[in-house]
């Protein structure tokens, strides 16, 4: 189960610096970790003006975990400093497992109540 769920849902993938991993005001489907390098996200306060707030972010990092419990639109943009990996996971299957997998969507629950 915990292997088919793990094929279902995650990725690792690979960025090069200056890559983007989202920018703002695209849906987000993926919550990310960091797992090595880093990256910068910049939180747009302002899109009118395009002023943005700038903070490293270090391995071990999660990012975007809304996009796992809502429809979620990002409201900055992450750009990677250095190379980096990336966990991502799939917020349509992580839904789709909860949906046919009871032990998962238990789990799930507990950690949501949390």
């Amino acid at each position: 189960l915990m292997h088919r769920l793990c094929d279902e849902t995650l990725a690792l993938t690979v960025h090069r610096q200056q890559d983007h991993l989202f920018e703002t005001a695209t849906k987000a489907d993926y919550m990310y970790f960091l797992a090595q390098g880093s990256l910068n996200y910049f939180e747009d306060i302002d899109i009118a003006s395009r002023s943005l707030t700038g903070i490293e972010v270090k391995p071990g990092t999660w990012l975007c975990e809304a996009a796992l419990w809502t429809e979620w639109v990002h409201v900055g943009k992450a750009e990677f400093i250095t190379s980096s990996q990336v966990l991502r996971v799939s917020a349509g299957a992580f839904i789709h497992a909860l949906e046919m997998h009871t032990f998962v969507r238990e789990i799930t629950l507990g950690y949501c109540k949390q």
